[in-house]
């Protein structure tokens, strides 16, 4: 692998992390999955609780035992969408 390419690799990874970062991935989603109401913290949390559920479904019928984590959820009883640096 060439020095420029490394050099490259490195830097979409950056700008993608920078994007999720951002959160424009998580308003994209919650846009599509609460589209009146996406502004709306509790009721985006429970559309991406309801998907999750979902994708939890999908992934134990196909017989997947990964479990992913993911950065939101309820934080001292009020949902907490947006990605924290620190781990829950």
């Amino acid at each position: 692998m060439g020095r420029t390419h490394v050099r490259g690799r490195a830097c979409i990874l950056r700008a993608i992390r920078q994007f999720i970062g951002w959160g424009y991935i998580h308003l994209a989603l919650y846009s599509v999955l609460e589209p009146e109401l996406w502004h709306n913290e509790w009721r985006a949390l429970v559309a991406v609780s309801k998907a999750e559920g979902i994708m939890r479904k999908i992934r134990d019928g196909f017989g997947d035992t990964a479990r992913p984590h993911y950065p939101w959820g309820l934080q001292g009883g009020m949902p907490r969408l947006w990605p924290s640096t620190q781990p829950v």
